[in-house]
C-alpha cells in the first residue's frame, strides 16, 4: 500500500505487510505465537510492547525468533510507525537478537 494506516487485529496466521508512508498496527489480546518477527522502518519508530521493545530513528529493525512459535510476521514501513501490540510472550523458548 502506498500510504495510510493498516490495522490487523485478532487475526491468526502469517503476515507480510508493506507500507511506504503511514502506520501499521498489529494487535492481539492472546499470547503471540510467532516463530519469526521482523519489523523495520527506514525513518520512524518500531514499538513492540509484546517484547518490551521501542526503537526510533533511521533504519530501525526489530527481530525476534521463538522456538515454539507457529506463525511468521514481517512488517515494513519506509516512513512512519509500526506498533506490535499484544500480551507479553513467555521467556522460555526465546532466542535471537532484540
Amino acid at each position: 500500500m502506498p500510504a495510510g494506516e493498516i490495522k490487523v487485529e485478532e487475526i491468526k496466521g502469517d503476515k507480510d505487510i508493506d507500507l511506504y508512508a503511514g502506520q501499521i498496527t498489529v494487535s492481539s489480546s492472546h499470547e503471540w505465537s510467532y516463530r519469526s518477527v521482523n519489523a523495520s522502518v527506514a525513518i520512524g519508530e518500531v514499538r513492540a510492547s509484546a517484547y518490551d521493545a521501542d526503537k526510533g530513528g533511521f533504519f530501525r529493525t526489530f527481530t525476534k525468533r521463538t522456538v515454539d512459535g507457529e506463525y511468521r510476521l514481517r512488517a515494513h514501513v519506509t516512513t512512519g510507525e509500526i506498533d506490535l501490540v499484544g500480551r507479553k510472550t513467555r521467556a522460555e523458548g526465546m532466542r535471537g537478537p532484540d
